[in-house]
């Protein structure tokens, strides 16, 4: 049988930090640099955390840019970082870092990170940009979910995409 430290690293940690701190005050514990050692081992579990989120925003790097130059002579590389990024964000998934993304944030960080380095746009900078994440979390994690399917669905979102208050009832 799996342990929490197993399955679910960012909640171990935080279980265990606090744990450790609840020790700190007591003479058992009296000694010792404890806070730093509770610090050290959140710190575990907030690099779980980033590296999920790194993953993610790679993803949708890849995407963005690939929309917005879609002849470039980066495709296989971005086809490349679009594997890895979702292969490490699947390596660090757990049901507490699944809860605490916030793919809005990655959304638009990646929309920012993409516009600083897409050598040329020529379709621009997509005008009607969504400012949340129009992919959910399981889309972007899926099997089929590839570089090319991701620019696809880009190119079917960001032309039919409206603001909420300009779509019709």
């Amino acid at each position: 049988m799996k342990s929490l430290y197993d399955t679910d690293i960012l909640r171990w940690s935080e279980e265990q930090a606090t744990a450790l701190r609840a020790l700190i005050d007591t003479e058992v514990a009296s000694s010792g640099d404890w806070e730093r050692v509770a610090s050290a081992i959140e710190d575990v579990g907030r690099s779980a955390l980033a590296h999920a989120e790194t993953g993610l925003r790679e993803v949708l790097v890849q995407a963005i840019a690939g929309y917005c130059d879609p002849d470039s002579l980066l495709r296989h590389q971005r086809i490349s970082r679009t594997f890895d990024g979702k292969d490490e964000a699947r390596r660090e998934l757990s049901p507490t870092i699944r809860a605490r993304l916030d793919l809005d944030r990655l959304w638009r960080q990646a929309f920012e990170q993409a516009m600083r380095e897409i050598p040329r746009r020529p379709l621009g900078v997509p005008p009607s940009i969504p400012r949340t994440c129009p992919f959910s979390l399981d889309e972007l994690l899926a099997d089929d979910f590839t570089y090319d399917v991701a620019v696809e669905r880009l190119y079917i979102l960001l032309t039919s995409w409206r603001p909420k208050a300009e779509k019709d009832p």
